[in-house]
C-alpha cells in the first residue's frame, strides 16, 4: 500500500498544507514524499526512493519520554546537491541516518509536525542535528529522518572520553551549543529539553562539533504555560518548577548545568534522590558545587546562567 504525503484522510486541510510545505522542504526539489510499507520501508520522492532493508533500523540508540530512536542506512542518501550537467540531484548514497518515532501511534499529528517545523526554521544552522525528511511507519505512527550523530551523546562521551578532553575542546563545545541556542532563541523559540542527552556530537571534516537535537518539547515564545513539568530534574530551572512557566532564562539555566557537566565530566546532581524534595531544595537555590580548579570567567558564567530571578540571555 502506498501513502503519498498530503492524502492522508486523517488530516485537516490545515494540516495537510502544512504537512506538503514540510515535505517539499525535506527534499529540496519541491516534492511529495511517499513510504512503501513491503518488505522495504521507503520514503519516496517522485523518482527517487529511500529503501530501508528489513534488517537495517533494528538498533536502537536511545529511547526518551515520548519517542524511540532508531538507527538506519538510506540507500539512495540524502539529496546534496543539483548536478547541473547530467540535470539530476546528486545524493549521498548508504547514509547512516536515525529515525526517530513515537512510541503511541496515537500521538497528535500536529506533535510531531510542530517538531519538524522547529527543524525546518533553523534548517542549515551548523549547532543542529539535521532534519532530512519525514515518513510514517505502517501502523501510523510518524517518522523523523535525521542525521546521524556517529560520536553520540554528551553524556556518553564524557563517560568514555572526559580525560582526554583539553580546555580548548570544553570552550569548543560550550561555543557551539551557545550559539546554537542564541540562534533559537532569535527564532523566538524555546527548546524546553535542554540537557546533555540531547546534545550530540557528530564527526565533519573539521573535527567532532557538539550539536543540539530533540526539539520535540519545543515551544513558541508566548506560549510559555505548561500543563505539567516535563523534562530531566536537574536541568529543569526553578522558575519552572515553581510556576510551570517555560521562558528562554529557563535554557539558559540548563544551559548553566550542561556547562557545569562538560568542565567537570560529572553529572549534576548524581549523589542525590531526584525526587519531590530535590525539587524543593533546586527552588530554594541548590546548585551543583563548582570546582575550584575552574577558570574564574567561566565559573562567573556559569553561576550568572543559574542565578534565580534575574533575565538571562545569550548574545
Amino acid at each position: 500500500m502506498l501513502y503519498r504525503l498530503g492524502n492522508t484522510p486523517s488530516l485537516d486541510k490545515k494540516q495537510i498544507a502544512t504537512k506538503k510545505k514540510l515535505a517539499c522542504s525535506c527534499d529540496g526539489a519541491g516534492r511529495n514524499v511517499e513510504q512503501k510499507t513491503q518488505r522495504t520501508k521507503e520514503i519516496d520522492t517522485d523518482h527517487q526512493v529511500m529503501r530501508l532493508s528489513n534488517n537495517s533500523y533494528k538498533t536502537k540508540l536511545r529511547r526518551g519520554g515520548f519517542a524511540t530512536v532508531h538507527s538506519a542506512i538510506w540507500s539512495d542518501g540524502p539529496i546534496e546537491k543539483w548536478n547541473i550537467k547530467p540535470k539530476q540531484w546528486y545524493r549521498r548514497t548508504n547514509e547512516l541516518v536515525a529515525l526517530k518515532y513515537a512510541d503511541n501511534s496515537k500521538v497528535e499529528v500536529d506533535y510531531f509536525l510542530k517538531e519538524v517545523e522547529s527543524y525546518f526554521q533553523i534548517t542549515d544552522n551548523s549547532a543542529f542535528i539535521r532534519c532530512l525528511g519525514i515518513s510514517q511507519h505502517p501502523d501510523g505512527r510518524y517518522i523523523i529522518v535525521l542525521e546521524f550523530a556517529v560520536l553520540g551523546s554528551l553524556r556518553s562521551y564524557l563517560d568514555e572520553n572526559y580525560k582526554s578532553l583539553t580546555w580548548k575542546d570544553k570552550i569548543t563545545a560550550l561555543f557551539n551549543i551557545s550559539m546554537g541556542l542564541s540562534t533559537l532563541h532569535k527564532s523566538q523559540l524555546i527548546h524546553h529539553d535542554f540537557h546533555s542527552g540531547n546534545l550530540l556530537f557528530i564527526r565533519d571534516v573539521g573535527g567532532k562539533f557538539l550539536n543540539i537535537s530533540d526539539l520535540g518539547q519545543c515551544k513558541r515564545d508566548g506560549q510559555n504555560e505548561l500543563n505539567a513539568v516535563i523534562g530531566i530534574l536537574p536541568y529543569i530551572a526553578p522558575e519552572v518548577l515553581h510556576k510551570k512557566k517555560c521562558s528562554k532564562a529557563a535554557d539558559i539555566y540548563s544551559f548553566a548545568i550542561v556547562a557545569y557537566e562538560i568542565l567537570t565530566g560529572l553529572r549534576p546532581h548524581a549523589d542525590v534522590e531526584h525526587d519531590y524534595n530535590f525539587a524543593i531544595e533546586i527552588m530554594k537555590g541548590l546548585r551543583p558545587k563548582i570546582p575550584k580548579n575552574t577558570p574564574k570567567l567561566l565559573a562567573k558564567l556559569i553561576m550568572e546562567c543559574w542565578m534565580l530571578d534575574q533575565i538571562k540571555d545569550i548574545r
